[in-house]
């Protein structure tokens, strides 16, 4: 009778359930790569975040490329314009003070800028470990949302301030990230009914 038992279980592998690879779900292909083959939406997703990944590093290095060029422009300005400033006083011309200003405008944009940044080299990493193991996909979703709805945003700012111009990058824009969810959520579907009763493994 334990002999049944054990082999009626022995389906389930000695510990969290070998049929599923003995961890963590083999039917999603031993290294959880998805109910035995890749799809096709995984394989999609898997170049698509790769693309995100080599994207995400190069907005990344840009910016920190400019971030040091901008900040030795600006000690320079600094230094010119404490000068100027310097000088006029002497002759008691007072100049209000606009810089600051200009420069929170500036940091505002690069704060922005590294987030996007940051946001694509998310998304790739997490596209990468979805493409993998479609448990894993929730945190793609989540970043490549995040993506999409940035996108629409700016579009919809364009639209309001007069100044929206459809262009092939546009329609690049906004189609990237909305195949990105799409991939996302077609590996999420996939997952779901994996996990649905009596399901073909």
């Amino acid at each position: 009778m334990r002999g049944a038992v054990v082999d009626n279980y022995s389906n389930y592998g000695g510990s969290n359930y070998s049929n599923y690879g003995g961890s963590n779900y083999s039917n999603y292909g031993g290294s959880n790569l998805g109910y035995g083959e890749r799809s096709g939406a995984q394989r999609g997703l898997k170049v698509l975040a790769i693309l995100h990944v080599v994207g995400g590093v190069l907005m990344l290095g840009l910016l920190l490329m400019w971030s040091v060029k901008a900040q030795a422009n600006a000690e320079s300005k600094i230094s010119q314009a404490s000068l100027l400033i310097q000088k006029l006083g002497e002759q008691g011309i007072v100049l209000s003070e606009s810089e600051s200003a200009s420069l929170m405008l500036t940091i505002i944009i690069m704060a922005i800028a590294v987030l996007l940044s940051v946001a694509v080299l998310l998304t790739g990493v997490f596209g990468i470990r979805a493409a993998n193991d479609p448990e894993k996909v929730t945190p793609y979703l989540v970043t490549s949302g995040i993506l999409l709805a940035y996108r629409i945003f700016d579009i919809l700012a364009t639209i309001l301030n007069q100044t929206f111009t459809l262009t092939f990058w546009t329609l690049i824009g906004v189609g990237i990230p909305a195949l990105a969810v799409w991939l996302g959520v077609s590996i999420k579907q996939q997952r779901d009914q994996a996990r649905m009763p009596g399901a073909q493994r």
